[in-house]
């Protein structure tokens, strides 16, 4: 199966964003985290002064509007740094690549990967079992060699929901390893 697509900024922006993500746990873990100490301090004030807890209610009362707003802006970005680093990076970076706004054509085998760009020089053979894992999301198939590379198979470029659910059925079964 050959599958062919323009590689946008888009395309890049989302194989990042998917390779740099962690799993909800961790990332609810990391707000816990972050309001733990912040509760911490709050209360290490409160005894390196000697107050009682009214003090700290007059504390939170007296912090101002975008107080709250730096606040919670600290817990959305633990919540969610790819949306606050990686995006902006990847679209900044995109133009930087060879295979920037070039077509790629991706032939699935049993046997390997094959992949051409319009640049002669960048045709590459990759074995399934390099492919560390297979991850997905609305936009495509990202087939990872590795926590930074990975294959990217957008939805676009299948002529339909068969061919694409084929594509992912292919590649669950034949990748290797973990990431």
């Amino acid at each position: 199966m050959t599958v062919s697509y323009r590689y946008t900024r888009a395309d890049y922006v989302q194989a990042s964003l998917l390779m740099a993500g962690r799993p909800l746990s961790r990332r609810l873990l990391d707000v816990a985290v972050y309001f733990g100490l912040m509760l911490a301090a709050a209360v290490a004030v409160l005894v390196y002064h000697g107050e009682e807890l009214s003090v700290l209610a007059e504390a939170v009362g007296i912090i101002t509007w975008w107080g709250w707003v730096l606040i919670f802006a600290g817990a959305a970005f633990l919540f969610a740094p790819e949306y606050f680093i990686t995006w902006p990076i990847a679209a900044a970076t995109f133009k930087s690549l060879s295979v920037a706004g070039s077509m790629v054509h991706v032939q699935l085998e049993d046997a390997a990967i094959g992949t051409q760009t319009e640049n002669p020089d960048t045709q590459s053979t990759v074995a399934w079992s390099a492919i560390k894992a297979v991850k997905e999301n609305q936009h495509g198939l990202f087939l990872a060699l590795s926590k930074r590379e990975a294959l990217l198979l957008p939805r676009r470029a299948f002529a339909g929901d068969a061919d694409y659910q084929a594509a992912a059925a292919l590649a669950r079964r034949r990748a290797g390893g973990e990431v």
